[in-house]
């Protein structure tokens, strides 16, 4: 089962992903988020270890195309988050693989269950009136019709649930922010034991 973990905002949460081989390593460019990172500092973590294995993810809430695109280029990050309008985003940045994420809805689920891509990566998390991650658990028994799809499970993930998801719903991958840290601070135990949990 694959790690991402969001919210880097340090050199040193940004080595202590890489050092313990995180699969996705999340850098929130969404301004109203706790984690918001500006791109000159995101483009100065990168620059501390560029060999390795995780891949380097933009996380996006309806943005403009033309600050999207600065970004990919000043950081050239592997992937791109969207939680909006996935079908204008990726017209416009054809060369990047975008994962698509939902809050959960009815009506999310039905446009999950309809996508046929198995190579599309999903993030399904709850539904609430923010935007953004959640931090609070849906119904992950969903998750088991949908394992022909590379679906991430997000909210409410953390060291004491991550083995019994893996085992009992058997997702593509586990998404964390909140589950790796104290007090918004990335906790290198918790990430240690995230990773070892999850091998």
């Amino acid at each position: 089962m694959k790690i991402k973990i969001c919210g880097i905002k340090t050199i040193k949460e940004y080595l202590q992903c890489i050092n313990n081989k995180i699969d996705y390593i999340g850098f929130n460019f969404y301004r109203k988020s706790k984690r918001y990172i500006n791109y000159k500092k995101a483009k100065t973590i990168l620059k501390a270890q560029h060999t390795h294995t995780s891949k380097i993810v933009g996380i996006f809430i309806n943005p403009n195309i033309t600050t999207l695109k600065k970004i990919i280029s000043q950081t050239h990050i592997d992937l791109i988050q969207v939680n909006s309008n996935w079908q204008k985003h990726k017209t416009s940045v054809k060369h990047i693989p975008i994962i698509r994420c939902f809050n959960l809805t009815k009506l999310t689920y039905k446009i999950i269950k309809n996508i046929t891509n198995t190579t599309t990566i999903t993030i399904i998390d709850s539904h609430t009136q923010h935007r953004g991650g959640t931090g609070e658990k849906f119904n992950w028994n969903l998750i088991k019709k949908l394992n022909t799809l590379k679906t991430f499970i997000a909210g409410g993930i953390n060291i004491n649930n991550s083995k019994y998801i893996s085992k009992n719903f058997k997702p593509y991958g586990i998404d964390i922010a909140s589950g790796s840290e104290n007090e918004n601070i990335k906790c290198l135990k918790k990430i240690k034991t995230l990773r070892k949990a999850n091998e």
